[in-house]
């Protein structure tokens, strides 16, 4: 082989070789970026189940303080409606303990007098 033909080849060998790692940088940065928007596609939908868990856990809570406060308006319903139908009944037996005490009055009055 003559010098040229070496320079040639050495050159042709050189010229493969950089373009293998050329290549090489190419696809080791198409990789990258690929692991990178794994990564990235990753850690949106974790977010997103994080975020999803905790609008289900706050609503969750809201729920659970809605039915409380729906128990305690509905015993202080009862409380009230109780009271009021107590009320209404010690009107109503008002006169009749009216007359009832009148009764009692006339007959120690009665006795008294014998």
């Amino acid at each position: 082989m003559t010098t040229t033909e070496k320079s040639f080849n050495q050159a042709a060998v050189e010229w493969t070789e950089t373009s293998r790692q050329a290549y090489q940088a190419v696809a080791s940065s198409v990789v990258a970026a690929q692991e990178r928007n794994v990564q990235f596609a990753q850690t949106v939908f974790e977010n997103g189940i994080a975020q999803i868990k905790a609008q289900e856990e706050t609503t969750r809570g809201l729920f659970q303080t809605i039915a409380e406060q729906s128990d305690k308006q509905r015993a202080a319903f009862q409380k009230v409606a109780q009271e009021s139908v107590n009320a209404y009944l010690d009107l109503l037996a008002a006169p009749i303990a009216f007359y009832q005490k009148g009764l009692d009055v006339t007959r120690q009055a009665a006795q008294k007098a014998r």
